[in-house]
């Protein structure tokens, strides 16, 4: 994704930076990610080490079709980029939670945000080092190789290999995990944590009716689609891809917009001056690639935030701040003060990579059992596809006329979010299913069974 940024800055692909193919190119990524959701699910199904090795076959395509050079040829890589990110935003997290230890599950499933951002980051570094367009793509491609081979010497999920009825493939993984011998208690107490053999394999579209004729799961589902697919949408998300770009056009407004006075036969007048001086002040490689650095801190230090504090207070935190800062920036671009857009759009990335881009994933995976944690993120994929490709449509084309604009509509999409988040969603951080389920739909508490998770932590506390 950081790519985006590169190929529409002043020393992007076009070579004049006007960024309008690269803008094409960014939604046609999102569009195909629809084909890529069933693809997704289907390689779930033969495994999680499977389908991570799947995506970072696709992206080694990508890179591969964008060495070409010619336009169709970057569109067409940017076509099965989108096929693989579809697995991409949802695989990873599910494989990552599922092989940690229960304690740090969430911070594993937040760690595909600090992930992402590496990437962000590298990519904002190659264009503030101005190098080659064509090296970086040798780079990029060397890098999903070499991921390919190294994920082949990772093991099974335990999760999966239990679910499948391999428990002692699932002793092995967990001891190959945590550094300990197989015979080791606890070992053996997490192992009766994991899922139980199904009596037979359903399909796709029976888990999903069966996920939502539940009152309770139902909920959990809008809950879990609404905050991913609100917070992927509330722009900060367009903002880095088109980081540099967006920096060019503060610099251009700061340039047109300084005005100086001209006494003429005793009259005063204002005169617009385009001089740039002040503008060239303003680097667009070097600003982004400072958000960039604040984004890469920013997630890292979600890790620990998405343990301590909780995932709705980051959702409501990372929310209004997110809305507040970039209200700041919109106010600040059309004033003509870079220097303080620039501090109010790093406070943006800062709340949103901190707070808000993480909160949500930790919360699918506590509101759901093991068995409906892929349907859910596969559908939560989906609709960042579809609204990925509208938010990039949007706010792109309209930051390229009117910035101040664009920002101002990504603070009311944050703003919506939080909005939602202080209505609906519930704190998660150390409850049961069970205890989540029956705040979400009380009038079931009742008549509500135990379920297997609840009594699972019980006993691992007894054994512990």
């Amino acid at each position: 994704m950081g790519w985006v940024s590169l190929a529409s800055g002043e020393h992007g692909i076009d070579g004049q930076g006007d960024g309008t193919m690269v803008l094409a190119a960014a939604a046609i990524t999102f569009v195909s990610s629809l084909a890529g959701v069933p693809l997704a699910a289907f390689a779930l199904r033969q495994g999680r080490k499977l389908a991570i090795i799947a995506n970072s076959v696709c992206f080694a395509v990508c890179w591969a079709l964008k060495l070409v050079g010619c336009c169709w040829w970057i569109f067409a890589g940017r076509v099965v980029a989108g096929i693989g990110s579809a697995g991409a935003y949802a695989i990873p997290p599910l494989a990552a939670s599922e092989a940690c230890e229960k304690r740090v599950q969430g911070a594993a499933s937040a760690a595909l945000v600090l992930a992402h951002n590496v990437g962000i980051l590298i990519m904002y570094i190659v264009a503030d080092l101005g190098l080659p367009h064509r090296d970086v793509l040798w780079w990029c491609l060397g890098l999903s190789v070499a991921h390919c081979c190294l994920f082949m010497l990772m093991p099974e999920s335990p999760a999966y290999l239990a679910a499948h009825n391999r428990t002692a493939d699932a002793i092995n993984t967990l001891a190959w995990l945590r550094g300990l011998p197989k015979g080791h208690p606890s070992i053996q107490a997490e192992l009766s944590t994991l899922p139980v053999p199904e009596a037979a394999e359903e399909s796709e579209w029976q888990i999903f009716k069966e996920m939502v004729n539940k009152p309770a799961q139902r909920r959990a589902l809008i809950i879990s689609l609404v905050t991913i697919v609100g917070q992927e949408s509330c722009g900060v998300y367009t903002l880095m891809q088109f980081a540099e770009r967006a920096f060019i056009i503060t610099r251009d407004m700061a340039g047109s917009n300084m005005a100086t006075t001209a006494t003429v036969n005793g009259t005063i007048y204002v005169v617009w001056t385009t001089d740039t001086t002040i503008g060239e002040e303003i680097l667009p490689a070097r600003h982004a690639l400072i958000l960039g650095v604040v984004q890469l801190v920013a997630s890292l230090g979600a890790l620990f935030l998405v343990e301590l504090v909780g995932r709705r207070l980051l959702l409501l935190c990372g929310g209004t701040m997110t809305a507040v800062c970039l209200v700041v920036a919109s106010v600040a671009t059309a004033l003509g003060a870079p220097r303080a857009a620039a501090l109010a759009l790093a406070g943006a990335v800062a709340a949103d990579s901190g707070a808000l881009e993480p909160a949500p994933y930790a919360l699918l995976h506590d509101l759901f059992p093991y068995k409906y944690r892929s349907m859910v993120l596969m559908l939560a994929s989906a609709g960042t596809c579809v609204t990925g490709a509208l938010e990039v449509l949007v706010l792109g084309a309209l930051g390229s006329y009117c910035l101040p604009a664009a920002l101002l509509l990504a603070a009311a999409l944050s703003a919506a979010i939080t909005l939602y988040s202080w209505w609906a969603v519930p704190e998660t951080l150390g409850r049961s299913l069970d205890e989540i389920y029956n705040e979400l739909v009380p009038e079931e508490a009742v008549t509500r069974p135990v379920s297997p998770e609840a009594e699972t932590k019980t006993e691992t506390t007894t054994v512990t």
